[in-house]
């Protein structure tokens, strides 16, 4: 008798113990994956819109093209948790909702480097800052009528607790 008890507290506290680290680990996937697709939900809704497209490509001559970026990058509704870049066809940030002027090339971008590549100009891709901090950041690149890139927009945020 004294067997067949040991042998159901253990199961049941097996059993009690696998479920509770279950649904912990659950939780956590969900709460990350919750974080980044809202982050990217927000992303790809503020650079799907086709005002994004219209905004620039009206005024896409390169005498307009800064004033219009940094108008763009102030209207920007989500400028305290994405940060944004506009980047003109020579690959100079001319506005950052970040303040500070940026001195990467867009050569070294992965997400522009995959944009150049997809049917809609837009790409996605997740790496770490020098830093040490993980962001994700998606390219959209910015096309003519006849094709030809006149600038890109680069949403970067982080995805660090």
């Amino acid at each position: 008798m004294k067997s067949s008890i040991k042998k159901r507290w253990f199961n049941n506290f097996f059993k009690t113990t696998f479920f509770v680290l279950l649904i912990m680990a659950c939780t956590v996937v969900w709460s990350l994956y919750y974080r980044y697709s809202t982050i990217a939900g927000k992303v790809i809704s503020s650079s799907s819109t086709p005002s994004v497209e219209t905004y620039f490509s009206e005024n896409s001559d390169e005498k307009n093209f800064r004033n219009i970026a940094k108008k763009f990058v102030e209207d920007f509704e989500y400028k305290d948790q994405i940060e944004i870049w506009v980047i003109d066809r020579y690959g100079n940030v001319i506005a950052s909702s970040g303040g500070f002027s940026v001195v990467q090339k867009k050569d070294d971008w992965q997400d522009y480097n995959l944009a150049l590549s997809s049917s809609d100009n837009k790409a996605f891709c997740d790496f770490k800052m020098p830093s040490g901090e993980k962001v994700t950041a998606m390219c959209h690149i910015l096309k003519d009528d006849d094709g030809v890139i006149y600038g890109d927009l680069r949403y970067i945020t982080s995805t660090s607790d």
